[in-house]
């Protein structure tokens, strides 16, 4: 208010100098940066710190490049897939898949790896294992009582993908006593660690 009266006081002509020149002089306040002191106290420090914010972080706009997915997470989102696909002897669809085939077309889908059709051949092939030895994607064999030869994949932590006779596709731990008391050997076909 007091500017304002101040301002009405001076003569016309000055009075139009006047107020360009402190447009002028706001203008130039708004658009310019506040210099720092070159040995600033510790007041004056946190001021500064207060009134400069960093600047945000940008995005980078490069593709970033994808980790691989580690392969125990890719078996078990393609056995969520399977899960539940009924048994079928001699099937090998999504309508009806016995336990060599799942084990086929798992290592052929998502392992890229040809293996033989049948558990007689597959349970040849590979190379032998111990039940200690076990990594995710070895092949975990069983002899059942009155049904024969029966193969799953190996996960971890204990548990094996198949294709059971009355669950269909599945996942169970080799700690069940039917499966503790059944199981036959192991055989690995991946000679990458998991």
């Amino acid at each position: 208010m007091r500017l304002k009266l101040l301002i009405l006081d001076i003569p016309g002509r000055c009075r139009g100098w006047l107020l360009i020149g402190l447009a002028v002089i706001m203008a130039a306040g708004c658009a310019g940066t506040p210099s720092q002191p070159s040995n600033p106290t510790s007041a004056d420090s946190t001021n500064a710190q207060a009134q400069i914010q960093p600047a945000p972080q940008i995005a980078k706009s490069a593709a970033v490049e994808k980790k691989p997915v580690p392969m125990e997470q890719r078996l078990r989102s393609e056995v969520r897939q399977w899960q539940g696909t009924p048994h079928r002897m001699g099937g090998t669809t999504r309508q009806g898949i016995d336990c060599s085939g799942f084990v086929q077309r798992v290592y052929r889908d998502i392992l890229s790896r040809r293996i033989p059709r049948s558990t007689a051949l597959q349970v040849k092939s590979g190379y032998a294992i111990g039940k200690n030895q076990l990594r995710t994607g070895d092949l975990v064999f069983f002899n059942v009582p009155s049904k024969g030869r029966h193969v799953g994949i190996y996960l971890s932590r204990a548990e094996f993908a198949h294709a059971s006779t009355s669950k269909g596709v599945t996942i169970s731990s080799l700690e069940d006593s039917f499966w503790r008391d059944t199981y036959w050997t192991a055989r690995r076909y991946l000679n990458t660690p998991n």
